[in-house]
């Protein structure tokens, strides 16, 4: 095993020109060439994609960016327009998936003490119909914790907000389209809010807001007063993620007179911030790891490769980085790294640190290096 870093680009530089593998049509050949037989063949291979994977025409238009209407007159063999240059596009496409579906995997959930504090924020809010906060940095596993407490809360309801749906209406129209219910014809807040409301009305089915924090780019953040009446008019629990302090913006606008902002505040009845046990009681020192060396084995020692202790100690290191490491950051560089090294059967911290110059995550290495040289030193890494 080299220890050059670039050995490892130019391995990840050979797998991506091996392409075509299993294409159809060979790169490189024009639309025009294409013929009624080929794409007979491909059009056999979308259909068993589909039966395996269970993908429907209308998502398989979106990815490759067509209407679904002209994807199902392709595959019906009655489109009178340019079929070739679709068909080349889903056999590009099915490429795609093929490599995805082989892909390793390199990481496994598991139940970590930060999924099992959220876990208990959200029993807490469902108990007693409340509303709660997590606020944690982003990476740490917060949107995974509440996917799998959403799978294993019957009729629980999750959303992801983004600066796309951080108003009323737009938030509205994401909780509706995951309770199924129909938004063709609610396309304003009274409509849209009342027929959630009448849904939710009396029930215990948790609403779990994640990235909650973008309704703070509007000003006022009238998304954050749609949900309180939400909570007031049903009495069904909500749980909200942030990846800042909430509250305490909340509190700085609401000192210059924005009444209804303390509304908001005071509808909170469980805050948790995942940040206090690493930053520790006082504020100072050490703080407590978020993510154990056991926890990390588990993570990512069940892939294809093995886990050398070395590496299992690097990505613990990595995953309690604060704002440039954390989970995020561990599973970016295990892909690459097990990609790069598709030969091998040990993974080990030689090759993490190799493709950690390929990712968003640089900044941490240098802390990371320094805590490995302490060798038997504190695994703990202070927040700063």
């Amino acid at each position: 095993m080299s220890n050059n870093p670039r050995d490892s680009m130019d391995r990840l530089m050979d797998e991506t020109r091996i392409t075509g593998a299993t294409r159809m049509i060979a790169e490189g050949t024009p639309a025009t060439a294409v013929t009624e037989d080929t794409a007979k063949q491909v059009i056999i291979n979308v259909r068993e994609y589909q039966d395996r994977s269970g993908r429907t025409y209308k998502a398989i238009a979106r990815d490759i960016g067509v209407n679904p209407t002209t994807l199902s007159s392709v595959l019906g063999m009655s489109y009178g327009g340019d079929w070739q240059t679709i068909i080349l596009d889903l056999d590009r496409w099915l490429e795609a998936q093929a490599k995805r579906e082989s892909a390793p995997k390199t990481s496994s959930f598991v139940k970590t003490n930060v999924f099992r504090e959220i876990e208990t924020i959200a029993n807490m809010a469902v108990s007693g119909n409340m509303i709660g906060l997590i606020v944690g940095d982003s990476g740490i596993g917060k949107s995974l914790a509440f996917a799998a407490i959403a799978e294993a809360m019957p009729g629980s309801v999750m959303v992801t907000l983004d600066s796309a749906h951080n108003t009323p209406v737009g938030m509205l129209t994401l909780i509706a389209k995951a309770m199924q219910l129909r938004t063709d014809y609610y396309k304003t807040e009274t409509p849209l809010f009342e027929r959630i409301r009448d849904v939710l009305m009396g029930t215990s089915r948790l609403l779990i807001i994640d990235e909650i924090h973008s309704v703070l780019e509007r000003n006022p953040p009238r998304a954050l007063t749609t949900l309180r009446y939400l909570h007031d008019a049903t009495g069904a629990p909500q749980l909200w993620g942030s990846t800042v302090d909430m509250i305490g913006q909340l509190r700085k606008s609401a000192q210059n007179g924005r009444q209804p902002l303390e509304q908001i505040i005071r509808r909170i009845s469980i805050r948790h911030d995942l940040m206090d046990r690493a930053d520790g009681a006082d504020g100072g020192g050490d703080g407590e790891t978020l993510f154990s060396l056991e926890e990390i084995r588990a993570m990512y020692g069940k892939n294809k490769m093995r886990l050398s202790p070395d590496a299992a100690r690097f990505l613990m290191l990595l995953a309690n980085v604060p704002k440039n490491g954390h989970l995020g950051a561990c599973s970016a560089v295990v892909k690459l790294a097990v990609r790069a090294n598709s030969g091998e059967t040990v993974l080990t911290m030689d090759m993490l640190k190799h493709m950690m110059r390929y990712t968003e995550f640089r900044g941490a290495y240098r802390l990371i290096a320094a805590k490995m040289e302490q060798g038997t030193g504190s695994l703990k890494l202070k927040i700063v």
